[in-house]
């Protein structure tokens, strides 16, 4: 498992959203399960494994008048 730099996550139960900085190039987001059991543990393996999460893609979904 690489050690991606993770800067920030929001989580809801086991579902997280992770946001890592790499080296170069902008931040990138991910989305996946976590096991529940070890928060460092669970962002590197969704930053590795979870699935590219597009916040400005949801920007009309949450636009709720």
């Amino acid at each position: 498992m690489g050690d991606y730099n993770v800067i920030n996550s929001v989580w809801f139960g086991t579902i997280g959203i992770v946001r890592i900085r790499p080296e170069f190039g902008d931040d990138k987001f991910y989305i996946g399960s976590g096991h529940g059991h070890d928060k460092d543990m669970d962002e590197q393996i969704i930053a590795e494994w979870g699935m590219p999460y597009y916040p400005s893609a949801l920007e009309g979904f949450f636009d709720v008048h």
